[in-house]
């Protein structure tokens, strides 16, 4: 049958033209590769995220990356929270002399959840950062995220709609 086939797909048009219509119309159908991310807000952001000012800088856990699924969690917390503060990190297109392209704002010493204290500290205080959320997240180790930030902001914190604020 195979062998009838392409005989008649050789020398009738139409078997060529048919043959590539079914081609071009198996592309079409899905594959079911279609990939989602959680886009759920605490709601300390859907509630404005209250007690903070468009004075306020703050530094989230997780941070703004390029990661394609959920990187732009603390972007679209701000958005929902109707811009009522700014944050480090975000995306930039930009170089460095040792990065001919850079994607994300370089992050500081505070984003790595461990190491010297006082080196993040200083960090968040050249950010100018007056206020740490810790948000809970599935990617996020919550014991080691909440230590860190009240060893660096030397304030205990407090939980509200979801997040953790840690104003210093």
């Amino acid at each position: 049958l195979v062998a009838v086939a392409l005989d008649r797909a050789l020398t009738d048009r139409r078997w060529v033209v048919g043959g590539l219509v079914l081609l071009a119309a198996a592309t079409w159908t899905p594959s079911n590769s279609q990939q989602s991310t959680d886009a759920r807000v605490p709601a300390f952001f859907e509630a404005g995220a209250p007690g903070l000012s468009r004075m306020d800088v703050v530094a989230t856990v997780p941070r703004t990356s390029g990661d394609w699924a959920g990187g732009a969690r603390p972007m679209q917390w701000q958005a929902v929270a109707g811009m009522t503060y700014r944050q480090t990190g975000g995306y930039l297109i930009g170089s460095t002399r040792s990065r001919p392209l850079v994607l994300e704002a370089p992050p500081p010493a505070f984003d790595a959840l461990a190491g010297d204290p006082v080196v993040a500290r200083r960090d968040l205080d050249e950010l100018g950062v007056t206020v740490v959320l810790v948000v809970e997240q599935p990617d996020v180790d919550l014991t080691t995220a909440l230590r860190w930030a009240q060893q660096v902001t030397g304030v205990s914190g407090y939980t509200t709609g979801g997040v953790w604020v840690f104003r210093r």
